[in-house]
């Protein structure tokens, strides 16, 4: 059964979060970086990363820069802990293999809020002036990796969600 008060009393912090992520970095979308901050994260080459950073510095927006990492730190435990959650409890309504598979998807929550913290770390380094072409790229690739997991999770729940509406099992 799917614990819906314990998934309910992790969403509500998530998204409030997410909302002041949003808010908050609205003001790092430019020209060189058109999705925010998503533009750093995602910067595979140290001279895309560099004209980024260049960017926000040029307007003033580094320190923004900076807290809305701070706030993506706050938000990492509580987006992979609902999501660990919500596969989880998803993971119940299927037999044996299938669940197993969402137990797999439910631990990749997890996996993907430790790449986000290495993936700030290295953000970080970028804005600081201490990056380099390693630091962009393993950036990227662990940000890549990070919502690869996030989008087989969302799938997951969106596919497991239809099926427990469908089948006779309940909410708790």
């Amino acid at each position: 059964m799917v614990n819906l008060r314990l998934i309910l009393a992790f969403l509500a912090p998530t998204l409030l979060i997410l909302f002041l992520i949003q808010r908050h970095g609205a003001a790092l979308m430019n020209e060189k970086a058109p999705y925010g901050i998503v533009s750093l994260e995602l910067a595979g080459k140290a001279t895309e990363a560099q004209s980024i950073v260049d960017s926000w510095k040029k307007e003033g927006n580094t320190t923004t820069a900076l807290g809305n990492i701070r706030l993506d730190f706050l938000f990492i435990p509580f987006y992979s802990i609902l999501l660990y959650m919500t596969c989880g409890s998803l993971a119940t309504i299927h037999p044996a293999r299938p669940q197993r598979i969402g137990t797999g998807i439910a631990f990749g929550c997890l996996l993907a809020g430790l790449f986000d913290v290495f993936e700030n770390v290295g953000m970080m380094a970028s804005l600081n002036g201490k990056g380099g072409s390693v630091t962009a790229a393993a950036t990227s690739a662990l940000a890549t990796a990070k919502f690869s997991l996030l989008v087989i999770a969302l799938l997951y729940i969106a596919f497991s969600s239809i099926r427990l509406i469908g089948s006779r099992k309940g909410f708790a």
